[in-house]
């Protein structure tokens, strides 16, 4: 029988006592002799069966989960089809360069125009009409402004905007102003040739093209009359 040694600083000592015969060792009653250092059959048996149970209950976790597993990819993977001929009829609409036919907007005009749509025009009464002068800190001459959005009084908010008429700082045409925060910005002046009260006057007056033509034709057929023509006045279908 090969001797054991032990190396106990820098010298190997044999062994003594033990034994090599593995008949010997599987002789000894280790579960009866109470030695801690080996795990008894009934132990072992016990760990064994518990997992072995736990095993059990794992593949019947994975038999239950996986399934489910499966449809919700299956789900998953469906819906993705479907974005993605969704996603396929909006590039058909809308390319990823511009053309002639189909030219595509900033971000910036895409902006302004849901800035513009979502503005409101506000009104200097309940009746609608627009503003004496710019307000000032929402005053104008020390008065406090009441704003009105449709025949209600309301606060204004940014891309809300006014009308100023006449509006003195402009040569008294009509000036749109939008809202920044507190403050009422000059945006655009609506009239850069007003018209003067004279042509108001004509405006309004109801005169048109075909009735100042029928006054011409009347007049002209007076001119051409002779003063024995007036006796007659009718036949000239005046």
């Amino acid at each position: 029988m090969a001797s054991l040694y032990i190396k106990t600083g820098g010298a190997l000592e044999p062994i003594s006592g033990g034994s090599g015969d593995h008949s010997e060792l599987s002789n000894l009653g280790y579960d009866e002799s109470g030695h801690t250092g080996f795990a008894s059959s009934t132990a072992l048996t016990n760990e064994t069966n518990r997992a072995t149970q736990a095993e059990t209950s794992l593949r019947n976790d994975l038999s239950r989960e996986v399934p489910g597993r499966l449809a919700a990819d299956e789900g998953f993977n469906s819906r993705i089809t479907n974005n993605e001929g969704k996603i396929a009829n909006i590039q058909a609409v809308i390319p990823n360069q511009a053309t002639a036919d189909n030219q595509l907007a900033d971000k910036a005009f895409v902006n302004s125009s849901l800035s513009a749509s979502a503005a409101r025009a506000l009104s200097y009464d309940v009746d609608g009409a627009p503003f004496p002068a710019k307000p000032i800190n929402d005053e104008i001459g020390g008065v406090e402004v009441t704003y009105y959005y449709k025949k209600t009084p309301t606060d204004p908010t940014d891309n809300d905007y006014i009308v100023v008429t006449p509006d003195a700082d402009y040569g008294n045409g009509q000036v749109r102003y939008g809202r920044e925060g507190t403050e009422w910005i000059y945006r655009y002046k609506i009239n850069d040739a007003p018209f003067t009260a004279v042509q108001m006057d004509a405006i309004n007056s109801g005169a048109t093209t075909e009735k100042i033509a029928s006054i011409a034709d009347k007049l002209e057929k007076i001119e051409s009359s002779t003063a024995g023509d007036f006796v007659a006045v009718d036949t000239l279908n005046l």
